[in-house]
């Protein structure tokens, strides 16, 4: 899926289906480079008093985490992953980040971010065929001169110039011959650009994931997947986080590109901007809390289902001592019909996967973020909980959305820097 831009870059992605981008957890300041989001507070609609502290009526639950809705996996829809992946680095001319991207290209699959990451995506589910180690399989870098200022690709069978280009070199040889296993990582140098049907790149997204077919010569046509991230800005930051992000979507869902899916979360509220491993980590406030430091590479943070069934943060690795808390609605409740002008209250269960001191409650509306504009008002019983605490949260549709007429929007915990989000939303009746 597409690595969409993050929020200093005009987050796009009114155009999507019914659906949350983010981790339940979002923001930290455990990341390198990580900062409270000061800019998120203030879009916070909250007409709740603080609560005090918590009394007998509002015991702390001893288990750890309290009981509460199960966060939900990426599901696994019959495609195959990538049980030992090869990186193929390809760069263009005088690139100042080039060892740096092969440096990424030979080693992240064999990191412990990429055992992390990796963990438990099989096909079938429970068998032994897993996503595994990898490999660097080589470097290429082609010569600017001659190379067209942009691109074309479709994730709907449509024209595509860069799988033309790929083709072509595969076909003359200077592109490594793939297998099944090929990833081909191709980072566009700056001033050339690709349009991914109707998306444009550094406008909507900053890197994607796709399939080409390729025939060899002698044998059946297999099927190969590439990674495009385009030079939106100097950052290396951006540069790695948003390869790790493509890479590891790659493995997990290799054929996207010819509508065989591997895995990705069917569950629309919480699959916000795409439902692929990564997506589902990314950090919207661009606070660092998807970054993680892999030697010496900034890296993302992706999902594990096997933590998030174990209660704990379910985007991995997850920084040393964090505790993960958050409040999250009834399995029933986290969407609801409303007519405009309407309320209702749902009851939210606090948890936390160790203790902790208490922590607080608020809620946003995802419309200011998604270019929808805020429709929703809410309304806390408390605000000040801990594992266990019940807490009653009145949800008012104040006017009409759009998309389809959904409105998205998070209950968010917070303690101290460190921040987390359940995805919930409202459907207009």
């Amino acid at each position: 899926m597409r690595d969409f831009l993050r929020p200093q870059h005009a987050l796009a992605l009114a155009a999507l289906p019914l659906a949350f981008a983010a981790c339940s957890t979002v923001v930290t300041n455990n990341a390198p480079g990580g900062s409270a989001d000061a800019g998120l507070d203030a879009a916070v609609d909250d007409d709740g008093a603080a609560d005090a502290g918590h009394d007998a009526s509002d015991p702390i639950d001893p288990t750890y985490p309290a009981a509460h809705t199960a966060i939900p996996p990426v599901d696994f829809n019959g495609g195959r992953v990538l049980t030992a992946p090869k990186i193929v680095t390809v760069t263009f001319g005088a690139d100042s980040q080039r060892a740096l991207v092969e440096q990424l290209g030979d080693t992240l699959t064999s990191s412990t971010w990429w055992d992390a990451v990796r963990a438990g995506y099989c096909a079938p589910q429970a068998s032994a065929n897993c996503v595994g180690k990898g490999t660097g399989g080589g470097h290429v870098n082609f010569p600017t001169t001659g190379l067209p200022t942009s691109f074309t690709d479709s994730a709907r069978g449509g024209p595509s110039t860069i799988q033309e280009f790929l083709q072509q070199h595969i076909n003359d040889g200077s592109l490594p011959a793939p297998t099944d296993q090929t990833i081909y990582a191709v980072y566009l140098p700056a001033g050339v650009s690709i349009t991914v049907d109707a998306d444009a790149s550094c406008q909507v997204f900053l890197g994607y994931h796709n399939t080409l077919s390729v025939t060899p010569e002698a044998g059946a046509a297999i099927p190969v997947a590439y990674t495009i991230v385009p030079r939106c800005n100097s950052s290396t930051t951006n540069t790695t986080l948003s390869a790790s992000h493509e890479l590891i979507e790659a493995a997990t869902d290799p054929d996207v590109g010819l509508n065989s899916v591997g895995y990705y979360m069917l569950n629309r509220t919480w699959a916000f901007g795409g439902g692929e491993v990564g997506d589902l980590c990314v950090d919207v406030t661009n606070a660092g809390g998807d970054h993680y430091n892999e030697s010496g590479l900034i890296v993302q943070r992706s999902w594990s289902n096997a933590s998030a069934k174990a209660g704990h943060d379910p985007c991995v690795p997850i920084p040393p001592d964090q505790v993960f808390f958050g409040a999250a609605p009834g399995a029933k409740q986290q969407e609801i019909s409303l007519a405009v002008g309407a309320s209702t209250t749902i009851e939210l269960t606090a948890f936390s996967d160790a203790p902790m001191a208490d922590w607080t409650l608020s809620a946003v509306d995802f419309g200011q973020y998604l270019g929808t504009g805020s429709h929703l008002g809410f309304s806390f019983d408390k605000t000040t909980v801990h594992n266990g605490s019940k807490v009653q949260l009145t949800v008012t549709l104040k006017s009409a959305p759009g998309q389809g007429g959904a409105q998205l929007y998070g209950i968010l915990a917070t303690s101290g820097a460190q921040r987390h989000f359940w995805p919930a939303a409202v459907i207009r009746k």
